[in-house]
């Protein structure tokens, strides 16, 4: 990885990455922000405490995030710095090539807009709650975070077809507008239904997945919504997508006789499962380990590439 100095730096990047590489805007965060940083930070600390990794809760205080205020993302590149990582600024969805570039860089992208006070339990957006807080603080585990900087190889090299841009697209649209402050219902009525224009446009009911796409849905249900244990009354919680939503977080170990999702162990079906990012997860897969991720991984470079 080539060094860095300080986050402002990354004239190595390439074009098409450096192009999404944002200020922070930090003075830019208005009181309201911050206390819906403190309301979200007051709800899941206390689950976190109960339900995280051990790494993850290490990390938060190993990557100087505070459950007081915003974060500067500056100070997170400096303390990931120790780890080998950096960390840089977006613009809320970035394209899928962009954010895997990155990351095979050992650089995680971190959306600067934060959820409104409406959505303190969850957003379908990108934001700095769930790529700040969530996201970052598992990277000091070495074996998850080098699994993070294979998917990003492996997603490079694997690729995505035209259907797969059509739906990033409309999947950006839709989480978009639930999040603006100033949608209507019809507004997120009409992103909704291209939505499913899209996915079930007869086109492409017969055509095979891409490979980018078979990765990516390992990546959502391991990276995004795992679980790790070889013990299932003694699981923890290392996925990003469950460790920024309130709601998700607290019911992902209930289990579905209590009203919580299934739990499956993870194996090679995780490829073919698609999942809705605007929706809580019915299912949730266990690892036994990381290692188990891993060989996962390996299983798919020797398959499909």
């Amino acid at each position: 990885m080539v060094p860095l100095t300080r986050v402002a730096d990354f004239t190595f990047l390439d074009d098409h990455l450096r192009r999404f590489v944002v200020p922070q805007q930090y003075e830019d965060y208005t009181p309201t922000d911050h206390d819906t940083w403190r309301r979200i930070m007051s709800l899941l600390h206390p689950i976190w405490l109960e339900c995280a990794h051990s790494d993850f809760l290490a990390g938060l205080e190993q990557t100087g995030i505070s459950l007081d205020a915003i974060p500067h993302i500056e100070a997170i590149d400096t303390c990931l710095q120790t780890v080998g990582w950096h960390a840089v600024t977006v613009d809320g969805y970035v394209p899928p090539e962009v954010f895997m570039g990155l990351q095979v860089r050992q650089i995680i992208p971190i959306a600067r807009d934060i959820r409104c006070p409406q959505h303190l339990e969850y957003t379908p957006a990108p934001d700095i709650v769930h790529e700040a807080a969530a996201h970052v603080p598992m990277l000091i585990n070495p074996d998850y975070s080098r699994i993070v900087q294979r998917f990003g190889d492996l997603s490079l090299r694997a690729g995505f077809n035209d259907y797969d841009q059509e739906v990033y697209e409309a999947v950006r649209v839709l989480s978009d507008i639930k999040e603006d402050r100033n949608a209507t219902p019809g507004d997120i009525a009409a992103a909704e239904a291209k939505l499913m224009a899209v996915t079930q446009d007869s086109r492409h009911s017969t055509e095979p997945s891409s490979n980018g796409k078979m990765l990516t849905r390992l990546y959502w249900w391991t990276i995004e919504y795992g679980l790790v244990g070889e013990d299932f009354d003694d699981l923890k919680i290392y996925g990003a997508g469950l460790l920024s939503s309130v709601s998700e977080s607290a019911n992902a170990l209930r289990g579905p006789e209590n009203g919580g999702p299934e739990l499956v162990p993870l194996d090679a079906s995780a490829f073919h499962l698609d999942f809705d990012i605007t929706r809580p997860q019915p299912q949730l897969f266990v690892a036994p380990c990381f290692e188990a991720i891993n060989d996962l991984l390996t299983e798919f470079e020797q398959q499909y590439l």
